[in-house]
């Protein structure tokens, strides 16, 4: 017998096929493939093999990881048959929950680093200024008593040493508590959040204070330490160190003059409206200044190898971060500035 034709096999299967829901057949094949059942069995027991398609569509190991409540919620049956159709939207949800924790984490290490790199300023700077003192000292102990010198000694170097783990442990802690970022602006928006607990403590010093003053002396301090260690890790003498830490925070003080006394003296008593409106343009102004200041500080004095063009190249993405960054904290403030009004 000779074998079909092309025309002939078309005709017969089209006999067969128009009597079948195409949308309906279409997902019964996929999951038929998905579960590795034959298409025929599959057609017996549509039901059964959709629904095992469906339960055996998610990498539950990975979820466990990711989304550990949403999978202990799916633990429980009869939460899994009112949950399982939002699967997807609830594991996002306690994806980007985890990932605002962890952003959040890190600023509070940040912060914690802060303090330890202040504390390493006055160290340096107390080392310096007395020591002359600790020079007579030391020669005294030495003359006295051998032993106690070397015990003098061995505890300074044990201090730095203790002080320096510490320093290590908070940047070490924050860059694990940091979320990964699936795209720029994913990164810039955690990058945002991440600064929200330095932003507001800052700020909340000036508003408990009446005095925008005393915000800008922590904003200015914290960068200016945190900048000060930045150069002593990459190097830096203390003198230069001292210098590029001390113009970090003088650029940041300066450029944080104006969005701090507009918030010190309108938070919680103008419009929503006015209250985003003015501090945006203030703050969005301040933060692109002070970007492209600070970043030109850093170059020239920690990375002097860098080319002009290399610098101006990453300006675009840069001031794009640093607007991003800006709206979370807008965002952040109005949601206070809301709370203060009491609505």
């Amino acid at each position: 017998m000779p074998a079909p034709t092309p025309a002939q096999r078309a005709r017969e299967s089209m006999h067969f096929a128009v009597s079948s829901k195409p949308d309906y057949e279409a997902d019964l094949q996929r999951a038929a493939r998905a579960t590795g059942v034959p298409i025929p069995s599959a057609r017996s027991y549509p039901d059964v093999v959709k629904a095992r398609a469906r339960s055996e569509a998610y990498d539950f190991d990975l979820m466990a990881e990711e989304s550990p409540a949403v999978t202990s919620l799916l633990g429980d049956v009869d939460k899994a048959r009112i949950a399982h159709d939002d699967v997807e939207n609830l594991s996002a949800i306690e994806r980007g929950l985890n990932k605002l924790k962890g952003a959040l984490k890190a600023g509070y290490y940040d912060a914690a680093n802060t303090g330890a790199e202040m504390r390493r300023v006055i160290d340096d700077v107390s080392d310096v200024a007395f020591s002359p003192v600790t020079a007579l000292i030391d020669a005294y102990a030495e003359a006295a008593s051998p032993a106690l010198a070397q015990k003098l000694y061995r505890y300074d170097r044990e201090s730095k040493k203790a002080a320096a783990g510490e320093r290590e442990g908070f940047q070490r802690q924050a860059a694990a508590a940091m979320p990964q970022s699936d795209s720029f602006i994913e990164g810039a928006v955690w990058s945002g959040v991440r600064s929200l607990p330095a932003t507001v403590s800052a700020i909340g010093a000036s508003v408990a204070t009446g005095s925008p003053a005393t915000g800008l002396a922590i904003m200015s301090t914290s960068t200016g330490s945190s900048s000060y260690g930045e150069a002593r890790d990459a190097g830096l003498p203390m003198s230069r160190a001292l210098a590029y830490g001390i113009s970090q925070g003088t650029i940041e003080g300066a450029t944080e003059k104006l969005p701090m006394e507009f918030i010190t003296k309108s938070l919680g008593k103008v419009k929503m409206t006015k209250f985003l409106g003015e501090f945006v343009a203030k703050e969005m102004a301040g933060e692109q200044v002070a970007t492209v200041l600070q970043d030109m500080n850093t170059w020239h004095a920690i990375n002097p190898d860098k080319t002009m063009g290399e610098y101006l190249r990453e300006r675009p993405a840069r001031s794009a971060e640093t607007a991003i960054a800006t709206l979370v904290n807008a965002g952040a403030m109005g949601a206070i500035h809301m709370a203060s009004r009491g609505r």
